[in-house]
């Protein structure tokens, strides 16, 4: 049982905060969790449509005993950390296409000069 204000899970959000790593990183290393079967990533159990982190779990990452990465492989700093794709999420390369040429700019129309309007009335009689 549980004690008065301690928690057995807290949201990814409030793990990336005392991990001091981005929101976007915990979910990007949850869904890593998820998608190795447990081998690599933080740890999370899905409730529903929910991902909570056992504090015990938190506290293993916290004192080195676990790591984010592959078995193994220490802990990596989150500016380094390799967020891999599952194979549904990844995207299809396509070849690169040629370079698209420039458009050529068309001038416009001038007016003739004779369609202008004069302040003044002209002779045209000379």
């Amino acid at each position: 049982m549980q004690s008065e204000g301690s928690k057995e899970t807290v949201t990814v959000t409030e793990a990336a905060t005392v991990l001091r790593i981005s929101r976007g990183l915990a979910y990007a290393c949850a869904n890593r969790f998820l998608d190795s079967h447990g081998a690599e990533g933080l740890p999370v159990v899905r409730l529903g449509r929910r991902l909570v982190v056992p504090v015990h779990q938190l506290g293993l990452l916290l004192r080195g005993e676990r790591s984010l990465g592959p078995q193994g492989v220490s802990s990596p700093t989150p500016t380094a950390a390799v967020v891999r794709e599952s194979p549904a999420r990844q995207q299809v390369t396509t070849t690169a296409s040629p370079t698209p040429v420039p458009r050529r700019r068309t001038r416009r129309a001038r007016p003739q000069l004779d369609a202008q309007l004069s302040l003044f009335p002209v002779d045209r009689q000379a």
